[in-house]
């Protein structure tokens, strides 16, 4: 009998552990409102309340899904109301916002209203997700309503992307749990500036490799998983044009990886061989100038 309970035991233990081990860790996401060139980002927020209404309305859609969100409205609220924001550097902030936010995807909403003489509205939605730490796109989905005779434009947004919401974060959770398993994808370019003492032939370090083979070499050990692909060399230039990074960062899971802190562990590297370096990103680019 106690051999018969223990092996139930066993079963149930191994049964939960599957079952945690496959459920899905569901990414955070911050719901930012599409601007044109130039428009004003206060006005699209404080000044339409329709267009206000339909970016709560989105955000809420996630949120009854049981998604974590983070409320993009109430920090930039917050950072409008400091005497440092004005209409020239705006776009930074949002940017700084969305980057300083801690959401895994943010997801920009673009929203069309429009009203007829007869008093009936439609509604036209188009969202589009972004992984957070590098831009890649991950999701998009374009939804419409009406026309209907309502003022309720909050319920007009429900009624339009109700339809394909399940669909759109179905199709985000995949990109996400991807990313998890195989790591997120950038790009790394690395040049020699002119005059530099250095070429990527260059003998560096005790070992006798040529910079390009120590630079190789470090890629396999710390691109996620071994997971990078050499796309060119010449005696001044270095492509990869797929290194993964990991989605967390390995000393503290609660943390998110970013291309950031991947450079600066690339900076680290080239230090310690004595060569000399610029780095800058661009999204999910990475650039190296050898100086």
């Amino acid at each position: 009998m106690k051999r018969n309970l223990l092996l139930i035991i066993t079963i149930l233990v191994g049964t939960l552990s599957a079952f945690a081990q496959n459920k899905n860790i569901q990414p955070s996401i911050m719901v930012v409102p599409f601007t044109k060139e130039g428009e004003d980002i206060r006005k699209v927020i404080e000044d339409d309340v329709n267009k206000r209404a339909v970016l709560t309305s989105i955000k809420e859609e996630f949120d009854t899904r049981g998604c974590s969100t983070i409320d993009f409205l109430g920090k930039f609220r917050a950072r409008s109301a400091s005497a440092a924001f004005n209409e020239n550097n705006q776009t930074d902030v949002v940017s700084e916002i969305v980057k300083s936010s801690g959401a895994d995807i943010f997801v920009t909403a673009e929203i069309n209203l429009t009203s007829r003489a007869d008093g009936s509205r439609s509604v036209g939605i188009l969202l589009n997700a972004y992984d957070n730490s590098t831009g890649a796109a991950l999701a998009s989905l374009q939804a419409s309503a009406g026309p209907f005779r309502t003022n309720d434009i909050a319920k007009l947004a429900d009624v339009a992307i109700k339809k394909d919401m399940d669909r759109f974060l179905n199709t985000l959770q995949d990109k996400f749990n991807q990313m998890i398993a195989d790591g997120r994808s950038i790009m790394v370019s690395i040049g020699v500036d002119e005059g530099s003492e250095f070429t990527l032939e260059s003998e560096v370090g005790s070992s006798g490799n040529s910079l390009a083979d120590e630079i190789e070499l470090w890629m396999e050990e710390h691109a996620y998983k071994g997971g990078y692909h050499l796309e060119g060399i010449t005696d001044l230039t270095m492509s990869f044009d797929d290194v993964k990074i990991p989605l967390r960062d390995p000393k503290d899971e609660t943390k998110s990886y970013s291309i950031n802190k991947f450079s600066m562990a690339l900076n680290q590297f080239f230090k310690s061989i004595g060569v000399p370096i610029n780095r800058k990103t661009n999204g999910n680019q990475l650039y190296i100038s050898i100086k």
